[in-house]
C-alpha cells in the first residue's frame, strides 16, 4: 500500500511529513493549497477502502465509528 501511495505522491500525508494548510486562512493561495490537500486525503481514503475487505471497511464507515472510534 505504501508503494502505491508513494507513486501517487500521497504517502507524505499518511506519514505525517506533509501537514495540512490552514483551512481557516483567508489567503486565496492557502485556500487553494488546502483544497488540494483535502482532495489528496479523499484519494488516500479511497485507496485504503478499496484495499480492505468489505466487512472490515463497513466497520469504519458506520456512524458509531465517526462518533467514537474507540467504541468499535
Amino acid at each position: 500500500m505504501s508503494d502505491q501511495l508513494k507513486e501517487l505522491d500521497l504517502w507524505w500525508i499518511v506519514s505525517g511529513r506533509e501537514k495540512s494548510p490552514d483551512k481557516d486562512s483567508m489567503d486565496a493561495v492557502v485556500q487553494a493549497a488546502y483544497n488540494k490537500h483535502l482532495r489528496k486525503c479523499f484519494r488516500i481514503t479511497a485507496k485504503i477502502r478499496n484495499a480492505i475487505e468489505p466487512q472490515i471497511c463497513a466497520q469504519y464507515t458506520s456512524a458509531t465509528y465517526h462518533e467514537d472510534p474507540e467504541s468499535v
